[in-house]
Order: structure tokens, then C-alpha cells, then sequence
């Protein structure tokens, strides 16, 4: 990671639909986002809070978010056995001949004798 790349200020104002956070750049802000584009020409940036932000003053900062990640780490923290995040399952080829058609549950939301008046089945 790179040094942190502050730009812009913002702050918070009252509208008629509730607080809108606003944000205000100079040249040289929108340079540096153009020098910090990734291949697909994106600028991932985070919005803080200043930590004691002055009535009238800008209440919020923006930094460029030049996080990658790292390929050759290994034993990363957060991954399963194998490399897979916890979250992540590894894929299952369907059943040989694919899926059998769905079947609903047998007797409807009343049970066993349960009637439905509804020919639309809703």
C-alpha cells in the first residue's frame, strides 16, 4: 500500500429531504484521482468524519482506497482449508442427468385434505 492520497472536503447540509453529504474538488483533487484509476478506469475512495471538525468548516474527508489483494499470501487469515473463504463454496456439478423436476409439498398450506378454490394456484 502506497502513501494515503487525501482529496476534496465535504460536509454535511440540511435539505428538505433529510442531510446530503457534499463534496467539493480542485484540479489538482480531480488529478489525482485520474493517477490513481485502476485497469477498468475506477477510483475506489473511503469518507471519514474528521475528528474534530469546526462548525462552518468541511466535516468529512476522502482518501483513495489503493487496496489490492496480495496473491502470494498464503495462510491468509479468514480462509477455510484449501484457500476458500468461509463464505465461499466450492462448486458441485449438478446430479448426473441433471436436477428431477420440483415437486411441491403434498397437501397444500391445510394439509392432507386441503381443497384449493384458487385454479390459478396462488
Amino acid at each position: 500500500m502506497s502513501d494515503k492520497v487525501y482529496l476534496g472536503s465535504g460536509k454535511v447540509v440540511q435539505t428538505q429531504h433529510g442531510p446530503m453529504l457534499k463534496f467539493a474538488f480542485c484540479q489538482d483533487d480531480i488529478n489525482k484521482l485520474q493517477n490513481n484509476m485502476n485497469q477498468q478506469g475506477w477510483v475506489n475512495v473511503n469518507v471519514g468524519k474528521k475528528r474534530d471538525p469546526v462548525q462552518g468548516k468541511p466535516t468529512h474527508y476522502m482518501k483513495i482506497n489503493d487496496w489490492k489483494p496480495d496473491q502470494n499470501q498464503s495462510g491468509q487469515q479468514g480462509t477455510q482449508q484449501g484457500g476458500q473463504p468461509p463464505y465461499q463454496q466450492p462448486y458441485q456439478p449438478p446430479p448426473q442427468g441433471g436436477q428431477p423436476p420440483y415437486q411441491p409439498p403434498q397437501g397444500g398450506p391445510g394439509g392432507p385434505g386441503y381443497q384449493d378454490d384458487d385454479p390459478l394456484g396462488f
